[in-house]
């Protein structure tokens, strides 16, 4: 008896199902008449396709120009840490010292005392020439580039002491071998 309940459950089961799948061909089969009958219609016929088409391409050679320009910048950069022998004095003091560690202490200590002095002179110039001062270019150069200097080293310390307490901080939190002693 239970056998036979259990077949015609399965039975009917089924014959919903091949309803349900007729019903899902004839449906589909409506779309697809539909849409062959709309193959007529050209999207890119649109007048307002060529004005944005054209607008996207003059972004995306806006972000290539971008994007050339920053690498153009970052290569002069690198260059210029080169040859005033940054990155050479901060490789010897890593070998000296048989560590990164130093290495990168001195190099963020040398770059920021360079690009402070030059952002020192920059800002200094910029505020003679907004607040009409009678200073010099040469008064103005030096006291630019000495305040741009203190200014950049105090930035590079404060970089180097964040840098080292999140490291420490990573190595305590992780290192499975520091909290065992």
């Amino acid at each position: 008896m239970r056998r036979a309940v259990w077949l015609v459950v399965m039975l009917s089961y089924l014959g919903g199902m091949t309803q349900v799948a007729i019903a899902g061909l004839a449906s589909s089969a409506t779309t697809a008449a539909t849409q062959a009958a709309d193959a007529s219609v050209d999207d890119f016929g649109s007048p307002m396709m060529i004005p944005l088409v054209l607008v996207l391409f003059l972004i995306i050679l806006i972000v290539i120009g971008i994007g050339i320009g920053l690498a153009l910048v970052s290569a002069a950069a690198a260059g210029v840490l080169v040859l005033m022998g940054i990155v050479s004095t901060s490789v010897v003091m890593g070998v000296v010292r048989r560590s990164i560690a130093p290495a990168v202490r001195s190099f963020v200590y040398q770059a920021g005392a360079v690009s402070g002095a030059v952002a020192g002179t920059g800002a200094a110039f910029g505020i003679r020439w907004l607040l009409k001062y009678p200073w010099d270019h040469a008064t103005t150069a030096l006291v630019g580039a000495m305040a741009g200097l203190v200014g950049g080293l105090i930035v590079a310390a404060m970089l180097v002491f964040v840098v080292s307490a999140v490291y420490r901080f990573l190595q305590a939190r992780f290192d499975p071998l520091a909290n065992t002693f």
